[in-house]
């Protein structure tokens, strides 16, 4: 600190009170810029990670294990999970968000999996296979819908993965279906087009095949290099137990503030403001944000200065899915215990879709008998739709479905449900991001791009190529931190963005480029847009 030492001398008192007046003036002025920079109650740290989702408690991991611990998690719920999340049941818990370990079994292992053998976390393989599939006037289907759409599909990667070698624009998961020869003739083949053990559309994306991706969607990093089986946590501590333990590997039990829901945020070159609902501060050299695609594109988080065009653009240009799983809790089960009841109806993604919860290895039965759940999934925007009914109208079409497909039964209506909604959740709206068809990698560069490299974005988001997955998210959060530490430390690492938009393709010569982060060496889209480095 600069000391100032003031010369002695004699004052008329005119001058004295006008020298005193303008001090008061200048002490005042001071005290009120110092007030505007920094609030008395304004809680400064190092890194500040938004979000403790899995993204989240991976990042605080990731800096722990390059020895930075001056770092703060905000957490704007209660508990930590994220969109891993519970509800009561009853008397169980059961997962409204993310319910599979997806992607078991392969060459290379599933990190999430590796975590949930080793804390013991309790699923059961799923059997897409032990499945009925009821057609619309109530009988069984006996028909070879489902092998074909199998045949057509492996048929449409193939397509895909031959315009990919040949240096071709991306098409639609619908445009590849229709040159294999698929064709949406009847309900059965939009119900297996839906789902239809694996592989699937709507029912793994939460969108329909004509705005999906084929290069993103088709590719499937994650089973093809984590293998193709699915295990369905059942374990009554939650799914959100992978992120406790990863919090607790972190050693930032005690790092989480929660319901701290974050308002402001006001970056420059130095550093970031955080301001959340309660009027809380923080200021951090760099934040690490993990919110959902949806808070950004739902404006639910004010920036200051306003977020550049490239940067909004990006945000806009990648959609985020509405995933809802209604669980219904009936007095006694009256259906069948297979695994999947799937129903072909006459409109395409209404209700088609029943899991047993009750079957063999899920839930056990309660004592008395009174434990029976039935859960119903809905996608895109059926799923959007039916958020904005009341709970009562959602179960008076669930139970108009059920005696449709069982109109020689009674069906009694259930004593208990669990409607999550997502899409109108403020703190995430929507499940998890979709790649639709267009985008390039050039897009997904914009997207992940830091703000002055202080501001940097993450999540599942954020994953190139395990987007909408738990070990994206995972994985995610861990290569932000890694940014960041590098940032820390002095040598923080160049980000390459497009910061006056991107070019049409027509522009420039669409070409492959290797993908940096693919375990195979894959390829994605580019444009060959030359862009800017920060």
């Amino acid at each position: 600190m600069t000391r100032v030492f003031w010369r002695a001398r004699r004052v008329s008192r005119p001058v004295a009170a006008h020298a005193l007046l303008l001090l008061a003036v200048l002490l005042a002025s001071t005290a009120s810029i110092a007030v505007h920079a920094a609030p008395k109650n304004q809680i400064k740290t190092r890194v500040l990670i938004l979000g403790a989702g899995v993204a989240g408690v991976s990042a605080a991991r990731a800096l722990n294990a390059h020895n930075i611990t001056d770092y703060l998690i905000l957490e704007a719920q209660d508990v930590i999970g994220g969109r891993l999340k519970q509800a009561q049941l009853g008397d169980v818990k059961i997962e409204v968000g993310g319910n599979w370990v997806e992607g078991v079994g392969g060459k290379t292992e599933n990190p999430v999996w590796t975590l949930a053998k080793k804390y013991g976390l309790k699923t059961i393989k799923t059997n897409f296979d032990d499945r009925i599939t009821i057609k619309s006037d109530g009988t069984l289907d006996t028909s070879d819908v489902a092998d074909e759409w199998e045949e057509k599909f492996k048929k449409a990667q193939e397509i895909v993965a031959d315009h990919a070698k040949r240096g071709l624009q991306d098409i639609s998961v619908r445009t590849a279906l229709q040159m294999a020869g698929w064709r949406n003739k009847s309900p059965l083949h939009d119900l297996y087009e839906y789902q239809a053990s694996y592989p699937e559309i709507d029912y793994e994306y939460a969108s329909d095949a004509s705005i999906n991706s084929g290069f993103y969607t088709a590719d499937g990093d994650t089973f093809e290099e984590y293998g193709e089986d699915n295990y369905f946590v059942t374990d009554q501590r939650g799914y959100k137990l992978i992120a406790e333990k990863v919090l607790e590997e972190a050693k930032a039990t005690t790092k989480v503030h929660f319901n701290k829901r974050v308002t402001d945020v006001a970056y420059d070159k130095s550093g970031v403001t955080v301001t959340t609902r309660d009027g809380c501060t923080y200021r951090a050299d760099y934040v690490i944000s993990t919110f959902a695609l949806g808070v950004y594109q739902e404006n639910e988080v004010k920036f200051t200065p306003a977020l550049p065009e490239w940067k909004t653009e990006a945000l806009y240009k990648f959609h985020i899915e509405d995933y809802q799983k209604i669980f219904l809790n009936f007095p006694y089960q009256w259906w069948s215990n297979h695994t999947f009841t799937l129903f072909a109806s006459e409109r395409k993604g209404y209700y088609p879709i029943f899991q047993n919860v009750m079957a063999a290895g899920y839930m056990p039965k309660s004592a008395d008998g009174k434990r029976n759940i039935f859960m119903v999934t809905l996608t895109g925007n059926e799923a959007v739709r039916a958020e904005r009914l009341t709970d009562a109208q959602i179960i008076d079409e669930i139970m108009a479905v059920l005696r449709q497909m069982y109109p020689k039964q009674t069906i009694p209506r259930p004593t208990a449900a669990v409607i999550p909604r997502w899409k109108s959740d403020p703190l995430f709206h929507g499940s998890f991001t979709n790649w639709p068809l267009g985008m390039t990698v050039e897009s997904w560069e914009n997207l992940v791009a830091p703000l002055n490299k202080r501001f940097f974005f993450s999540g599942e988001m954020a994953s190139l190529n395990q987007f909408g997955y738990v070990h994206g998210a995972l994985n995610a959060g861990a290569e932000t931190a890694d940014q960041v530490a590098q940032c820390v430390k002095g040598k923080c690492p160049r980000f390459k963005y497009y910061p006056t938009g991107l070019k049409a393709c027509a522009q420039h010569a669409t070409t492959l480029r290797r993908r940096a982060d693919g375990p195979r060496g894959h390829f994605v889209m580019s444009t060959g847009q030359q862009g800017v480095e920060m």
